[in-house]
């Protein structure tokens, strides 16, 4: 009996603590969307669309986005990078580690705290930022699992 209200007691608190182990449950490979508001709740606003290619391995991610051609130049919405994630209840927190040059906004770069929704093979990640007037969503289909 003493056992038993041990394990109650060890899982009771592991879950209030809301640890989740990342490796468990989002690795792998996913392909997808991104859509990015800048200047979210103002008159002018700049509006970012494309597809993107997401990596989750154990505690880790890395992502390529889609740029568009001006003159001929390439120029990307949402420049890619890579760094550490966790999650925590339902927030997905990345933290970005990538070296970055100056010519971006860093409100591109996906950093802080998402909030999820995952089922198994899609994950919907969403970040709306009201201080820097920003929104983040991405929609992602896992393609292949970790290995």
């Amino acid at each position: 009996m003493k056992k038993l209200l041990m394990i109650i007691f060890v899982v009771l608190y592991l879950n209030s603590c809301g640890i989740i182990d990342p490796e468990s449950v989002i690795d792998g490979s996913y392909e997808g969307t991104y859509f990015t508001i800048l200047h979210y709740g103002t008159d002018t606003s700049f509006v970012g669309k494309g597809k993107i290619s997401f990596e989750f391995s154990r505690g880790k991610y890395q992502y390529d986005a889609d740029y568009i051609l001006i003159e001929g130049k390439r120029i990307w919405i949402l420049p890619s990078s890579l760094g550490t994630f966790g999650l925590n209840k339902r927030k997905l927190k990345f933290t970005d580690i990538g070296r970055h040059i100056a010519l971006y906004d860093p409100s591109l770069y996906l950093q802080g705290n998402y909030d999820y929704k995952y089922d198994g093979s899609s994950l919907i990640l969403t970040q709306t930022d009201l201080d820097n007037k920003y929104f983040h969503e991405l929609e992602l289909h896992k393609i292949r699992a970790a290995y």
